[in-house]
């Protein structure tokens, strides 16, 4: 079988070793798995942007939404893998480019706010 990808994301790899060949056991297609690491690989570029440059409220809602494409294996859309991957690397070259914490996307941070966590009640 030819390895089109190597994907070992999640518990449902073949053998517990990783998904090989065209398609995980999960369903998710090689194309997706490199577009997944791929948009990986551009949060770590953002990330270390971020240690250089002035990230924004912006800034840290794109790396939660490209976490989020990628850790929850439930999103096997390659339009939405490009289109993150480009927002990724559109904010990683305004952080850079940033004067002050002013990001090319500044007025969307305007509207993101904290999400919130509901606590749950303690028993005593």
């Amino acid at each position: 079988m030819e390895q089109k990808m190597f994907c070992f994301q999640c518990e449902q790899t073949a053998g517990g070793t990783g998904c090989t060949g065209g398609a995980g056991v999960c369903g998710k297609s090689s194309t997706v798995a490199n577009l997944q690491d791929e948009l990986t690989g551009a949060l770590i570029g953002l990330a270390r942007a971020c240690q250089s440059g002035h990230p924004t409220a912006y800034t840290h809602r794109i790396v939660l939404e490209g976490l989020f494409t990628t850790i929850t294996n439930v999103n096997f859309n390659e339009e939405t893998m490009h289109t993150m991957i480009d927002k990724v690397n559109a904010e990683k070259a305004a952080v850079l480019s940033s004067e002050e914490g002013a990001s090319i996307n500044s007025a969307d941070s305007s509207a993101v706010r904290p999400l919130p966590i509901k606590r749950q009640p303690t028993s005593k």
